[in-house]
């Protein structure tokens, strides 16, 4: 087996400015390409969290190439997340609240199980 070829993994950073880089070309020509970049871009936004004022503001000055920042900046602020629904039961009352994922609580993997009704894990040996 040969093993001096090498294969290119690009970085997110590099497959998000291709794929805007396509996105600009589909525009200025006015040949789509199915909408696949368009997707895919929205699919970084939703999975990345990138719709999140922090990592907007990351993304954008420092990942997205200057020719690319304007239509990403778009599509971001395009993009609408749902909020998450949670049911919180007081008494007799059960009240639905909304949030968005970032505002979320992390726990750690331990305490998620307890709270779950697990047993908790001791990480601690």
């Amino acid at each position: 087996m040969r093993r001096d070829i090498t294969i290119f993994t690009p970085t997110i950073e590099d497959h998000l400015n291709a794929l805007l880089d396509q996105r600009r070309e589909d525009i200025r020509t006015g040949h789509g390409n199915g909408g696949a970049p368009e997707w895919q871009i929205r699919n970084f936004i939703r999975y990345l969290f990138l719709d999140w004022k922090p990592a907007r503001d990351w993304i954008l000055s420092t990942k997205v190439r200057e020719t690319n920042r304007e239509l990403m900046a778009e599509r971001i602020d395009k993009y609408q997340r749902k909020p998450l629904l949670k049911t919180v039961r007081t008494g007799t009352e059960i009240k639905v609240i909304s949030f968005m994922p970032w505002e979320q609580h992390i726990l750690p993997e331990d305490e998620h199980l307890v709270e779950r009704g697990g047993e908790g894990i001791n990480m601690k040996n």
